[in-house]
């Protein structure tokens, strides 16, 4: 795991913190279910406004369309999506499947 951590040892609201702290142990299970990958990298910083994690990994890569259009019944994606989105954050996909995965998560801090 390769990590960039520029918040030090900031703290944020609990809320935030937790849903941060499942949408990384969602993105880590996948990683290590699913993805077949060797190297995890993530980063969590702030940007105007928003406190962000950007998290990726070198595996067999995934189309989230898929389980956006219903052809996949895990509910973990869609837990990451609504705990993220409760928060009025944003989450983004890569879809760039056979490539790896990559996950932008954004939450404002206001």
């Amino acid at each position: 795991i390769h990590a960039a951590n520029d918040i030090g040892a900031r703290r944020y609201d609990n809320t935030i913190e937790t849903v941060l702290y499942r949408v990384f142990c969602e993105l880590i299970n996948n990683t290590l279910r699913h993805a077949n990958a060797q190297n995890i990298t993530y980063r969590i910083f702030e940007d105007k406004g928003f406190i962000v994690l950007d998290y990726c990994d070198d595996g067999v890569g995934f189309n989230p369309d898929s389980y956006l259009m219903g052809s996949n019944t895990g509910t973990g994606f869609f837990n990451m999506i609504s705990r993220v989105s409760s928060l009025k954050g944003e989450v983004v996909f890569d879809n760039n499947q056979g490539g790896g995965f990559f996950v932008k998560v954004k939450i404002p801090l206001n």
